[in-house]
């Protein structure tokens, strides 16, 4: 790497990272060298709880103490480390964001800046668990609800079919939300009906690991006609039997929506609905068990819709036509609410299942929160290795048009070349069908936040690690036309580690795109240890082409 380009990464890596990781919470990890042991800790292991509170009315209750409730994990009381309420009516007024300060030319990053008051609410539009005629309703009711958003709501809105894409990052402009939701079209799944809750579940994870080191809390508004289940209720933690792995999938999946402070409210995208034999268009009378059948799967899908709320603090929707009102409601409910945050007094990762419970002492009042957790070991990586799940960690993150991670914090510096070639730069793999020349060649100069990795520290004070840097060239059209993959095994002498925790860690790869035509670069950085992503997607529009190199002096 040239010395003046490490200079000014290095500088820019710097003082970027000093600026926004500020870690200390069960989702935000800090470091703490420990000789022979993962480098990579989370401040005391917090437990970080929200809590709803409503009224008989279904309206929040406001200016309750710490010393009101009582927080019981596996039976014992917890010591309160920690209380705050959120209150949507005390919430600073909306201001017009900032302009966006450039970091540097051709500099990218999955930095994401979402300063402001109040919870960040996502809703995920499900069209791969929704009937084609459920969705166009479902879009109806969202562009409904988007013309009288209140001022300051923050939104963001995903898509599902094979698998999560982002329609629109957080934004406040309803004007903007109107416009996204306009995108989204009604579409058969083109995933087999036996695949369609392990795509679901790697869809949560992705869009969990995007949330990780977003602050506060996040109000997932799901919109779906079924709900494939991606949480296991706690009750039954041990009773898969043969779905263990999957079971681990399931728990594992929990726990980033904990970490990630997400509390899930499942929507019925169907509203109300009676049982389809009943309708005269059928032409025959239906069987004589077939009310009591369409009635006990409507009953398992709400246990299922509860289960999914219960377990992440949010609450479930059903038997409704006004979506967008439930809408309204989950955002009020998740804008109202008091954080409670202690430490276990069970230091044990076992991986088992811990039941909580919140007391309140004050009659008629209804709580919402998460009932447990899964005591997953918060630096180990996942436990199940996604045997169950589609595609890996890595692959799902480095998908077109999906969610950038943000386990890991990276930035990357793209530099064009001058001119064309007709060659391919080592270690490309290009799609050999569609790749034609004269190829443009792109240098890609990674610069990794070392904050976000698990090293390995041994007692000659090296520190040791694994990352893997893929960079995927993709097409307007959605093909992978390129792509390079490298691992690299890192060893860090002390000096040389302490540098790059303020610098960040580089790294460098060459990738060619045609010359021609619109193409996007998805670039990613994983830790084999930990098993955290990170991923940035950029178009190559977005970057100047390098100015054409002078004509060399004549020599007289």
């Amino acid at each position: 790497m040239p010395r003046n380009l490490t200079i000014l990464a290095g500088c820019l890596l710097g003082a970027v990272f000093a600026g926004v990781c500020v870690f200390g919470s069960e989702g935000h990890p800090a470091q703490e060298p420990v000789g022979g042991n993962p480098v990579l800790k989370s401040e005391s292991a917090l437990v970080v709880l929200d809590v709803v509170v409503t009224d008989k009315k279904g309206q929040p209750v406001h200016g309750l103490k710490a010393a009101d409730f009582t927080v019981l994990e596996k039976g014992q009381k917890m010591t309160l480390q920690s209380f705050e309420e959120y209150r949507a009516d005390q919430a600073a007024p909306p201001v017009p964001p900032p302009a966006k300060q450039a970091i540097g030319p051709n500099v990218f990053t999955n930095i994401t800046d979402t300063a402001g008051n109040g919870p960040l609410n996502i809703v995920l539009m499900d069209a791969l668990n929704t009937p084609m005629a459920d969705q166009m309703y479902m879009r109806e009711q969202m562009l409904e609800y988007v013309k009288k958003v209140p001022p300051g709501t923050r939104i963001a809105i995903f898509g599902l079919s094979d698998h999560l894409y982002l329609l629109q990052a957080f934004t406040t402009d309803p004007a903007v939300l109107n416009a996204d939701v306009q995108m989204f079209r009604a579409q058969k799944a083109a995933v087999p009906p036996a695949l369609r809750r392990v795509y679901t579940l790697a869809a949560i994870e992705n869009l969990a690991r995007y949330l990780s080191d977003l602050h506060g809390r996040k109000n997932l508004i799901w919109f779906a006609g079924s709900f494939p289940r991606v949480i296991p209720d706690g009750d039954q933690e041990n009773g898969f039997g043969a779905m263990a792995n999957f079971a681990d999938d399931m728990k594992w999946t929990a726990n980033l929506l904990m970490r990630s402070q997400v509390a899930v409210y499942p929507v019925d995208a169907r509203g109300l609905f009676s049982n389809p034999e009943m309708s005269a268009a059928v032409g025959t009378p239906p069987g004589p068990n077939s009310q009591l059948h369409f009635l006990d799967q409507v009953a398992h899908r709400h246990i299922g819709m509860n289960v999914l709320a219960e377990g992440t603090g949010g609450k479930a929707f059903y038997d409704t036509n006004g979506l967008k009102e439930a809408v309204q409601e989950a955002i009020t409910d998740g804008s109202n609410y008091y954080t409670l945050a202690y430490v276990p007094t069970d230091r044990q990762w076992d991986d088992r299942y811990r039941g909580l419970r919140v007391e309140l002492n004050q009659p008629g009042v209804e709580l919402f929160y998460r009932h447990g957790y899964f005591a997953y070991d918060p630096d180990a990586p996942s436990a199940q290795g996604g045997q169950a799940l589609p595609m890996s960690v890595m692959d799902s993150a480095m998908l077109l048009g999906g969610p950038n991670p943000t386990q890991i914090l990276f930035m990357v510096k793209i530099v064009p070349a001058a001119g064309t070639e007709n060659k391919l730069p080592p270690n490309n793999q290009p799609n050999v069908k569609k790749m034609r020349p004269p190829y443009r060649h792109y240098d890609v100069w990674y610069g990794t936040n070392l904050r976000s990795l698990a090293f390995t520290a041994t007692p000659d004070g090296v520190h040791h690690g694994s990352l893997e840097f893929e960079a995927l060239l993709y097409s307007a059209s959605g093909e992978l036309m390129n792509a390079i993959r490298e691992t690299m095994k890192v060893d860090l002498p002390a000096a040389r580690y302490e540098s790059a925790l303020r610098s960040g860690f580089e790294f460098h790869q060459n990738i060619a795109a045609p010359a021609k035509s619109e193409y996007f670069l998805r670039l990613g950085v994983h830790d084999v240890s930990s098993d955290r992503v990170g991923a940035v997607e950029v178009p190559l529009t977005a970057i100047p082409k390098a100015p054409p190199a002078p004509p060399a002096a004549s020599g007289k």
